[in-house]
């Protein structure tokens, strides 16, 4: 092979290990032309424009674009080449930085799967918790006549909200009940969707400080049930236990849902969600 100076299509292309129709498709686009086309019509590349293809190559396989190869094989100089490089470098970062946050979110997700498997064990059973201070982002529902199609409306509104502030919306998400209520007949009133913010999130405070609720760390009395968020029957036998059992609670309730009603045939239930009542225990 060293002793010959013209090559073919497919002599070239089975040098470099790519296919003809590669060879054929930059000849089209003038990126890598052969050196001439002989009398039968077969293209003719030269032995000395194998470095050149391997050039083309390394770039194309390094994700610099085809019209920033063409630029620096017209172009040739070091500066052209470390621009094109540098800029397929700095799209590779941003790539990894992309999916670094959807393996974070399969992450996540997993782990809401892990936990709710465990919680279905104990359905209806109150028990105590420890959890760590957490910040959400409510949105009222605005009735006290809720529907499906409502709560799922409001879990939504607040999806779009946090994707204007490029904030992670895979925390978990539930509904939040403010403590004024709880005793009350219109108990829904205020009450609405929340969803989980990333620690140290990067929010206007100013802008949503209607939106942004705190839950501090400590101990919560909670419970699982198979029900809406907003039916009240389970939220009144959590208190109603605690009053029995001499637990003082108070601050916002929150019913964290574990699986929502997309699992339905796994819990086999009827098409309800799987939540955890959670509220906050004064020592």
């Amino acid at each position: 092979m060293e002793d010959r100076q013209w090559l073919g299509v497919k002599e070239l292309a089975d040098t470099v290990g790519v296919s003809r129709q590669t060879l054929i498709y930059y000849d089209s686009i003038d990126l890598f032309k052969p050196k001439f086309i002989d009398t039968n019509g077969y293209r003719k590349y030269s032995t000395s424009q194998i470095m050149e293809l391997r050039e083309i190559l390394f770039l194309k396989n390094n994700n610099v674009p085809l019209e920033v190869i063409k630029t620096n094989i017209k172009k040739k100089s070091l500066d052209n080449i470390k621009k094109g490089l540098k800029a397929s470098r700095e799209k590779m970062l941003t790539d990894i930085e992309s999916m670094n946050r959807k393996v974070e979110k399969i992450n996540n997700r997993i782990y809401a799967l892990e936990r709710a498997g465990l919680e279905l064990y104990t359905v209806s059973i109150p028990m105590i918790k420890y959890f760590p201070k957490r910040m959400l982002f409510m949105m009222p529902w605005g009735t006290t006549f809720m529907t499906r199609s409502k709560l799922y409306q409001t879990f939504m509104n607040i999806r779009k909200e946090l994707g204007k502030q490029d904030l992670s919306d895979d925390l978990g998400w539930g509904a939040f009940f403010p403590e004024k209520n709880l005793e009350n007949e219109d108990w829904l009133e205020e009450a609405g969707g929340f969803i989980y913010l990333p620690e140290n999130a990067e929010i206007d405070i100013a802008q949503y400080s209607e939106n942004i609720k705190t839950l501090p760390a400590g101990e919560y009395l909670c419970m699982n049930r198979f029900d809406m968020p907003y039916k009240r029957k389970a939220v009144d036998e959590l208190l109603e236990w605690a009053k029995q059992h001499d637990i003082k609670t108070e601050g916002n309730l929150i019913d964290e849902c574990l699986l929502d009603t997309t699992f339905q045939g796994i819990t086999d239930t009827e098409k309800v969600d799987f939540s955890q009542l959670q509220i906050y225990i004064r020592r």
